[in-house]
Order: structure tokens, then C-alpha cells, then sequence
């Protein structure tokens, strides 16, 4: 049986689809880019069970997606759910931990930015992906969440879902 979005999942799509006018409005613009993202964010918070990581992988698979997972077992989970209804990765899609995030803000150096947070910051900024997917969005850190919301594109439309 082929994957058929549910009505809540086509709602959040047809947003995505809209998001450029919303962040583009004459209000949003005059905002910080924190602000503009925190404003323009799309956050679902359903019971468990509705499909936000089904969504999500359908999202991973159908755009051009930066993925934020919260541990390898979540994102086992994810890889099932892509094999159960045969998805296929975009090729511009990436995933990554927000506990990798987590560390590289850590171990950022006052002065100068390590390495590591260097590279991150650049998937954000110097290549923005369409979307940025965080699931299970309420079991991310906030720093994690204040990290991208700070850095992110305004080109990136951030979806939290869970």
C-alpha cells in the first residue's frame, strides 16, 4: 500500500509551501534572524503515535532536508520507517545528532570556534537546506534548538515536530 499523507501532515505541507511568503512579509523582515526564525517555525505537537517521524522521513525524502535526530536508536528508527515504506533519501538531504550539535556548542572555544562548530554552522549557512526537520523536537536540548534558530537561513523553513 502506497504512503498517503494524513490531513495534518498535508496541512503542514501546504505551510511549507507557504512559508517564503510568511518569513518574506514586511514584519518578519525587520526582525533579528533569530526572531524571524522562531516566529516562522512550524511546531507539531501531537500525541504519540500521529506520525511526526513518519513525516519526517517522508519530508528526508521528498526535499532537500537537514534532519535532526535525537540518538542512533532514534534514527534506527528512522532508517525502519524509510525501508518499511521503501523512501528513498534526497539527494540533497542530510541527517545529523542534535547531540553532536550539543557537543560542538560545548566545546566551541570563547575566542576562537573549534573546528568542528566551524562545520556545523556552515551546513546552516553556507549551503541552507529548503527545510530543516527537527523530530522529536521537545527531547532536544534548548540550546540545540536556540543554536539553529540563531544560525539558520531564513531561507530554511524549521519544522519541529514531537
Amino acid at each position: 500500500m502506497p504512503f498517503e499523507l494524513k490531513t495534518w501532515q498535508m496541512a503542514i505541507n501546504q505551510l511549507i509551501e507557504e512559508h517564503d511568503a510568511i518569513a518574506g512579509s514586511e514584519k518578519m523582515q525587520t526582525m533579528q534572524e533569530y526572531d524571524r526564525n522562531n516566529e516562522s517555525a512550524i511546531r507539531v505537537h501531537l500525541p504519540r503515535g500521529s506520525g511526526h517521524s513518519t513525516f519526517a522521513v517522508w519530508l528526508y525524502s521528498n526535499r532537500p532536508t537537514l534532519l535532526i535526530y535525537t540518538t542512533h536508536m532514534h534514527m534506527s528508527m528512522l532508517d525502519g520507517i524509510m525501508k518499511e515504506w521503501d523512501f528513498k533519501t534526497h539527494t540533497n538531504s542530510q541527517a545529523i545528532s542534535a547531540y553532536e550539535i550539543f557537543y560542538a556548542i560545548q566545546e566551541n572555544g570563547r575566542s576562537v570556534p573549534s573546528a568542528h562548530f566551524q562545520d556545523l554552522k556552515n551546513r546552516f549557512q553556507t549551503n541552507p537546506p529548503e527545510l530543516i526537520v527537527i523530530d522529536m523536537s521537545s527531547k532536544i536540548p534548548p540550546i540545540v534548538i536556540d543554536f539553529i534558530l540563531q544560525i539558520a537561513s531564513d531561507v530554511s523553513t524549521i519544522v519541529m515536530l514531537g
